[in-house]
């Protein structure tokens, strides 16, 4: 009978029925458990890769070289547990790290450049010198908030080969894909 026909409280209503049914204790504590199991499950960061995510397990990047001399343009930002930003022009977003620890990059509205470190797992970047046009509804701010200060770094490699190199700090986890420019053929 339901604990509100007997003018019980809920707190009453589960002491009552846990004493006199013990299956219900046990079962409570499977959702909790299974609960937990959810949580862990959809709040993981970084983990490995999906199977079929087209993805190779997550790598640490201990050698800065990696990341040098190529375009990563901004794939996505996760703020929070739901709320990523996606571009709405990612090839407008780009950076690209020097050998001599200076990054260049772009946004759908200025042009800015900076500096770098790799220490182990961890990339810093130094302030930018960035332009100051205004663009209406750009996603600039987003962008460069993201790349703000140290951040944990990961390389991924897919199956196409191509890189995801995976960014998180205290703005989110931040992704960039190695952008991929078409090669010129020789006309014979």
């Amino acid at each position: 009978m339901p604990f509100h026909s007997e003018g019980l409280g809920i707190l009453e209503f589960m002491r009552t029925t846990i004493h006199t049914k013990p299956y219900f204790l046990a079962a409570l504590i499977a959702a909790g458990i299974g609960v937990a199991i959810l949580v862990l499950i959809t709040t993981q960061s970084n983990g490995p890769a999906a199977p079929g995510s087209g993805l190779a397990p997550a790598t640490d990047l201990r050698d800065p070289r990696e990341i040098r001399g190529a375009t990563w343009r901004w794939d996505s930002t996760r703020t929070g547990e739901t709320a990523t930003i996606i571009p709405d022009r990612p090839e407008a977003f780009t950076l690209t790290f020097g050998a001599d620890g200076r990054v260049i990059g772009r946004t759908d509205c200025n042009g800015f450049s900076g500096t770098y470190t790799v220490a182990g797992d961890q990339l810093t970047f130094g302030p930018f010198a960035m332009t100051k046009m205004y663009c209406e509804g750009s996603q600039e701010t987003d962008f460069v908030t993201a790349l703000e200060g140290t951040s944990n770094i990961l390389l991924q490699s897919g199956a196409d080969g191509n890189q995801t190199l995976v960014l998180t700090n205290a703005a989110g986890v931040t992704r960039l894909v190695q952008q991929q420019f078409p090669t010129r053929t020789s006309r014979n």
